[in-house]
């Protein structure tokens, strides 16, 4: 019958002989003296029943910080070095989609201003050679305008009229056969048909005279539409020109570095990477007087979960 009473305050009480909610005040004190416990609420543990050091975990949330600068600072460095803003498709995903369509638009203006170019020399050769078959056709004019005035020459002169105006088809014909420009003949589909003039000046004057009109109509009508090209191609090239130059100012927005802006950014990165560095050398400082203090606690006197 005594024994009962001695197992009843036996099962009460702690193994030290104190009660429960006395053990537990007195962990939950040594705790709070020692200042362990986690980063804002000092004395707890987490989830897990193990406290952890403010220290360590500014530590690795500054290495974060200082990583994050560092890339900051060498990609300042990289656009001052390149003059391109854009390097790598990471960099700008958007913009480099807007530069390559504007470099390939740029492309095909240049191509297009090349073959202006060339349009260009081509007619212009087109055009000096109808301009010299145009002076020998208004020659022709003249020797069928004296040929038909039968009246008054002689027929040594009407002879010699007659193979001057053969000299001058001849020439005409030289010059349409010959005239080449980057190999191809560029005045075959301009020769008059004026092969027959000499007979027909002997037999019809008259219809002579308006065949050698016709020939100089034509070669003006064409010369004329050369030179409404020409225009043309002079007219659209300035508007190539013009967006061309407003390509290229778009382009450079979008590429190329802004030296001041970038040389600020650098600045204030590397003051950012070395404060950080600060930082981070006084974490590891107050994180290292925690572990020497923790280290110099006894081990029946340390905090549960230490």
């Amino acid at each position: 019958m005594t024994s009962s009473p001695k197992r009843s305050r036996s099962s009460a009480e702690g193994p030290s002989g104190s009660s429960p909610s006395v053990i537990s005040q007195s962990e939950s004190g040594i705790r709070e003296d020692r200042g362990i416990g986690l980063q804002s609420e000092p004395g707890r543990s987490d989830q897990t029943g193990v406290t952890t050091l403010p220290g360590i975990t500014n530590f690795i949330g500054s290495l974060r910080t200082l990583n994050f600068h560092q890339k900051s600072v060498a990609t300042s460095l990289e656009r001052l070095a390149t003059g391109k803003k854009i390097n790598r498709a990471s960099d700008d995903p958007t913009g480099l989609q807007a530069a390559e369509q504007l470099k390939f638009r740029q492309t095909e203006i240049e191509k297009k201003l090349q073959a202006f170019a060339y349009d260009e020399a081509r007619l212009g050769a087109i055009e000096g050679g109808l301009s010299v078959l145009q002076d020998m056709v208004l020659g022709l004019d003249g020797l069928v305008v004296k040929g038909a005035n039968t009246g008054g020459l002689g027929e040594g002169e009407l002879e010699a009229i007659g193979v001057e105006i053969d000299s001058v088809i001849d020439g005409i014909n030289q010059i349409t056969t010959n005239t080449f420009f980057n190999g191809e003949q560029i005045l075959v589909g301009y020769r008059p048909g004026l092969g027959d003039l000499k007979k027909m000046l002997a037999e019809d004057p008259e219809q002579a005279q308006k065949s050698v009109k016709a020939a100089v109509d034509d070669l003006s009508k064409s010369r004329a539409a050369i030179g409404a090209r020409l225009k043309s191609i002079e007219h659209e090239r300035k508007a190539l020109y013009a967006e061309q130059e407003g390509n290229a100012g778009l382009l450079s927005s979008i590429e190329d570095t802004d030296y001041a802006k970038e040389t600020a950014a650098l600045v204030r990165s590397q003051i950012l990477e070395q404060a950080t560095i600060k930082a981070i050398e006084i974490d590891r400082e107050q994180a290292g007087r925690v572990l020497d203090l923790i280290a110099s606690v006894p081990n029946g006197n340390r905090p549960i979960g230490q």
